[in-house]
């Protein structure tokens, strides 16, 4: 019996292990293995730049000489005539953001030309002024920040100034030329 029990034994371990590969081969037989493949690019554009200036409003017998929009938007220049104390040219500048981040404007710089920093020095009044209005760095609001496919517009003044004495300066202290520089960064809010 010992035998029997023995070989009853072998045949149950046999029968175990030909179901433990029965089941392996039944598994590999009908078992899937998935792959999940992918590739994620980051496509984003940035294009704010000055799409348009239009001289609008003059005082006086000021005169638009020239404006144009530099290479790619990213400048303007404006050229104006003014002929005697008080007159004046007033500019519709538009920024567009044609990208596809949104963009945020971070801060206003006016450069002034070294005749009339010498000439501020020496205490003369400025004989030509600018100013701008329209946008800001402050506010939340359209003034300072553009999404994609917004612009904003704002103005700049050119101005000789009312009360200046043309007869007590020479013609470079009557000349002076400004650059306005406005940064965009990416709105990241």
């Amino acid at each position: 019996m010992d035998k029997n029990n023995n070989q009853n034994k072998k045949i149950i371990l046999g029968g175990l292990i030909a179901l433990v590969f029965l089941l392996a081969v039944g598994f590999a037989a009908f078992g899937s293995q998935l792959t999940i493949k992918g590739t994620a690019r980051v496509s984003t554009a940035w294009d704010v730049h000055i799409s348009s200036v239009i001289p609008y409003e003059f005082v006086g017998s000021a005169q638009d000489v020239a404006h144009e929009i530099g290479e790619g938007g990213l400048s303007a220049v404006l050229e104006t005539d003014l002929k005697a104390p008080g007159d004046s040219v007033t500019y519709d500048i538009t920024v567009v953001n044609q990208g596809s981040l949104p963009a945020k404007l971070s801060d206003i710089k006016f450069h002034q030309t070294q005749a009339q920093e010498v000439a501020d020095q020496k205490g003369y009044k400025p004989s030509i002024t600018y100013s701008y209005k329209g946008i800001d760095t402050v506010s939340d609001d359209t003034k300072t920040k553009l999404k994609p496919g917004e612009e904003v517009t704002f103005q700049v003044t050119v101005t000789f100034t009312k009360d200046f004495d043309t007869t007590k300066y020479t013609e470079a202290q009557i000349e002076n030329e400004l650059e306005l520089i406005l940064t965009y960064n990416q709105d990241v809010e």
